[in-house]
């Protein structure tokens, strides 16, 4: 499946070096899954504002923070090209798009858990008409340097980094799922007097609106 899925992305990277960018100011989630089988846009665009599937605003100069290697579909020792790696990241690469059609691009790993980074780029893109279209984020090192001293640049399959924790949004706004578990955490600390009743009904009152959304 890893294999599979770099693959793919090397694909996606030779096809960007043939087409002519499209760009669009501000895309969400759901418009962009609305544009399979679309001829109205390349295989490529380049976006200014991406709207995520929880309803977060992505924009370049934004900061998130980089996780922990989800291990789904990648190999659990050494790295695609260069160093040595227990854990890579299944949806971070490091290397620009020469790097890809040289053989030099090589996986994210654990060595890079925690690091902050801003967007520098937000792309769509697609291997062809009868695929959806998925968004990376182009990333650099808050601060400036190399990832694991061997990069600049990191390209980030967004959406599924985002769901398995690769990549996590300190800015985005808490989820239902994430509000009932906050939620339990509080009234067994209440339940253990370790926490007011005014200080339980203020979080509650809190995140309810939350937990009620559908």
């Amino acid at each position: 499946m890893r294999f599979k899925l770099l693959f793919l992305f090397l694909f996606y990277c030779i096809l960007l070096t043939g087409q002519k960018n499209n760009h669009v100011d501000s895309i969400s989630y759901d418009e962009l899954l609305e544009l399979t089988n679309s001829k109205e846009y390349k295989n490529y665009f380049d976006v200014n504002e991406y709207i995520t599937r929880e309803g977060d605003k992505i924009i370049i100069g934004d900061t998130l923070v980089i996780g922990k290697p989800s291990n789904s579909n990648n190999i659990t020792q050494g790295s695609v090209a260069i160093g040595q790696a227990i854990n890579n990241h299944s949806y971070i690469y490091l290397g620009t798009t020469a790097a890809a059609l040289t053989g030099t691009l090589m996986m994210g790993n654990d060595g890079m858990l925690n690091d902050r980074v801003f967007v520098v780029g937000i792309s769509a893109g697609r291997i062809s008409k009868k695929n959806d279209y998925e968004i990376y984020l182009e990333l650099n090192k808050v601060g400036g340097g190399r990832f694991l001293g061997v990069k600049k640049l990191a390209r980030v399959l967004f959406e599924k980094a985002m769901e398995s924790g690769e990549i996590i949004n300190s800015n985005a706004k808490m989820t239902r799922s994430e509000a009932i578990r906050k939620l339990k955490e509080a009234k067994e600390l209440y339940d253990l007097e370790m926490m007011s009743s005014d200080e339980y009904d203020a979080l509650k009152n809190q995140l309810s609106p939350i937990i009620k959304e559908q």
